[in-house]
């Protein structure tokens, strides 16, 4: 799948430079702002999956004065890794491009060698989560449309 990686070799630390940090620190200015603006996707995301989805959604997350959430993920658990990619490849024949992230370490060989191990046992719930999990798109330049399109593409997939 396009989002497959591969870490091929450890490199040096990297230090941002002085461009690079300006731009930063007028981006954290504007942090709230796409946090909130996030929250408002992931909020329409989770009423209108609620009822139709043919997935596990996460777990409603709540915002208290100890936990503010990034809203960085909203994540759809699929029922196989078939459907999972069935769906990634139907979204992105529609417009819509997906991701996973976190491929699990012991998948990467630079940590350890696959053929060396089984995967299945070796950490269940990390493979699991990685070959059914799919991520939607959650990001502040989204419009209520471009939501509701990635709404209506999911309803139109038959798993």
């Amino acid at each position: 799948m396009w989002w497959d990686t591969e870490i091929e070799f450890t490199t040096r630390r990297s230090v941002t430079n002085d461009i690079a940090s300006a731009i930063g620190l007028v981006q954290l200015k504007k942090a709230n702002q796409f946090i909130n603006h996030r929250r408002m996707v992931y909020d329409h995301y989770y009423r209108n999956f609620n009822k139709v989805f043919h997935a596990r959604l996460p777990d409603q997350v709540s915002v208290t004065d100890n936990y503010r959430p990034s809203f960085y993920f909203f994540w759809i658990y699929t029922s196989s890794q078939n459907v999972r990619n069935r769906l990634a490849h139907h979204l992105r024949d529609n417009g819509i491009y997906t991701n996973v992230k976190y491929k699990p370490l012991h998948y990467i060989s630079i940590y350890g060698r696959p053929d060396k191990f089984p995967l299945p046992q070796y950490q269940p719930n990390a493979s699991d989560v990685y070959k059914r999990m799919l991520n939607l798109p959650i990001h502040q330049n989204l419009i209520r449309q471009n939501v509701d399109d990635i709404i209506e593409a999911i309803r139109n997939f038959r798993a």
